[in-house]
């Protein structure tokens, strides 16, 4: 690499399928290569194993996270994520809450089976 993100300046974006759905969603978001590309700084491929932890994107389920850094062009970037969103939603993509994303509050509710039990603690 010729040069490396400023830390804390980056934008990322994290999304997480099974571990069992990897390649199929390499191949997926591989497919959106020539509109990625351009504003790509850095991705990386992690397997993460299943945890408890209820808001997690691992929450009872091995996995593979699909990270990108993108280079600091916000419209740039935020038109993939739809893109991006639609190619890995067979796959029941998870986002990372604290990365950038597009998916509605209604699909989040469908990936993360315990949030509603989530909102009931944190009001309680």
């Amino acid at each position: 690499m010729d040069s490396l993100p400023k830390r804390g300046k980056e934008l990322q974006s994290d999304y997480v399928v099974k571990i069992e759905d990897a390649a199929e969603a390499l191949r997926a978001v591989a497919s959106l290569g020539d509109r990625i590309r351009p504003v790509l700084r850095a991705s990386e491929l992690r397997t993460v194993a299943a945890d408890n932890l209820w808001m997690l994107p691992c929450h009872q389920r091995p996995s593979l996270a699909i990270h990108f850094t993108w280079k600091p062009d916000k419209d740039g970037v935020r038109v993939l994520f739809p893109a991006i969103e639609d190619k890995l939603a067979p796959f029941e993509a998870r986002p990372r809450g604290s990365k950038l994303f597009a998916m509605g509050s209604s699909i989040l509710r469908l990936r993360y089976e315990k949030v509603e039990d989530f909102r009931k603690l944190a009001r309680k």
